[in-house]
């Protein structure tokens, strides 16, 4: 636990280098009266998620970093990459704190990424039953009222109301540059829609630049058997009609495509969160579709 929170108290440094908008809107100021920069902020600075220069990292980390965003599978990576690494090699950047630079060259760096109009589906939904920051709100009637799956039809309005918040608006994306920044220092993403694969895929990497993983532990074993089964899942796909279809999340709430219509979709897609859905490559929203992924 120790180890957490240095890594916690180093990474609060990196709010220095946000604009004065930035810091008012991840610290809570008014959202009204930033909307217009953050997007302008956004438009002309674009994110960059491209590799880190190799000449400007070790050869070999030992350590494994892995760096939190909220609402995007961080709990279930955050228990699995604890199993899968030995005793003292795994260190967490909590949901809200950053990494950047400094922190890569000290560690192999694990960030992980959702489709945004999925994120904001769950994010609306783990309010909804009473958790988070919006549920406390005084917004809170724009949550979901119909459990266990908050997808009836006064939900799915609701949930429309809420995406037009001006606090909501753009959430998604200001919760990844804090975690990240705009110009990011990551090793290997792992993608929500993907889960098993890339995970497998980041500890692989991981392992082939001179960490150790724990191959043989029942979480990994687990992992790759999960990792087939989606393996056979999409060769049929592509066999049948070509149509991949992500993982649904149907505990908490619906599928995704319940709650957008054309004019959600463009708040989306034409919005703040275009310049991170277009980073990853995702084509369209709930398409789970990614340009260098699945096809």
């Amino acid at each position: 636990m120790a180890a957490h929170r240095l890594w916690e108290r180093r990474t609060r440094r990196a709010f220095v280098h946000a604009p004065a908008f930035v810091l008012a809107l991840l610290c809570g100021g008014s959202v009204a009266a930033t909307q217009a920069q953050w997007r302008e902020h956004i438009h002309k600075v674009g994110i960059d998620v491209s590799p880190t220069q190799p000449s400007r990292l070790p050869p070999s980390r030992k350590q494994l970093l892995f760096n939190h965003n909220p609402k995007a599978g961080g709990s279930t990576l955050r228990k699995l990459f604890m199993k899968a690494v030995p005793d003292g090699s795994f260190n967490v950047v909590p949901e809200h704190g950053s990494s950047r630079l400094a922190e890569q060259q000290r560690a192999f760096v694990i960030g992980n990424v959702r489709e945004p109009c999925e994120h904001y589906v769950s994010l609306w939904a783990f309010n909804s039953k009473g958790r988070g920051s919006f549920a406390h709100s005084a917004d809170n009637a724009t949550l979901g009222r119909d459990p266990p799956h908050y997808n009836s039809p006064g939900d799915v309005h609701r949930f429309q109301t809420w995406l037009r918040l001006e606090n909501v608006a753009g959430v998604v994306t200001r919760r990844f540059l804090r975690s990240y920044g705009n110009r990011t220092h990551v090793d290997c993403w792992v993608f929500l829609d993907s889960l098993a694969a890339s995970a497998l895929g980041c500890l692989r990497q991981f392992e082939a630049q001179g960490g150790a993983v724990l191959w043989e532990s029942p979480a990994l074993v687990d992992l790759k058997e999960k990792e087939a089964a989606r393996a056979n899942e999409l060769a049929e796909a592509r066999a049948s009609n070509g149509t991949l279809v992500a993982p649904q999340n149907r505990v908490h709430h619906g599928a995704c495509s319940e709650y957008f219509d054309e004019g959600s979709t463009g708040l989306i897609v034409g919005g703040i969160d275009a310049a991170l859905a277009n980073a990853f490559g995702y084509i369209d929203c709930c398409g789970h579709v990614r340009s260098h992924g699945e096809t």
